[in-house]
């Protein structure tokens, strides 16, 4: 009879100890999950904010500018993103954009911003003559 007792309580032990470990594992596993869709979102928002500067660079050329508000967001791979282009003077802009990405419930993830200065080569200025090109140096 002790015998059959040993083993009852030994078998039950050992499923207490495995319930244990697979907790421990669904947690650590949930976790993981979570931080990798962080990283997901917030590359996707680092993306979208750089075609937003890219957008704002072909807006800039043309001579646009947006201050001393943001352009319309402007949606992308399933998020969003919006420049803010900004005379600074001596043929200089100020580029700033916004990506945002959402998850399934609408809810924002993530956001990144990026900030570039540029400013034009030679005596072009693109507001004056669209004719000359103009090509950029980012700083």
């Amino acid at each position: 009879m002790m015998h059959k007792a040993q083993s009852l309580l030994f078998v039950v032990f050992l499923l207490i100890l495995v319930a244990t470990l697979a907790a421990a594992l669904s947690s650590s596993l949930k976790s993981e999950y979570l931080i990798q869709s962080h990283q997901e979102y917030g590359l996707k928002a680092f993306y979208l904010a750089s075609a937003g500067i890219e957008r704002a660079k072909i807006e800039a050329t043309n001579g646009s500018i947006t201050s001393p508000s943001w352009s319309l967001a402007q949606s992308l791979a399933g998020g969003q993103y919006q420049y803010f282009i900004e005379d600074i003077g001596s043929g200089r802009r100020l580029l700033r954009s916004q990506g945002r990405v959402f998850d399934n419930s609408g809810t924002l993830a993530s956001e990144q911003e990026i900030e570039v200065k540029v400013e034009g080569m030679g005596d072009a200025d693109p507001s004056n003559d669209l004719t000359i090109p103009w090509t950029w140096r980012q700083t």
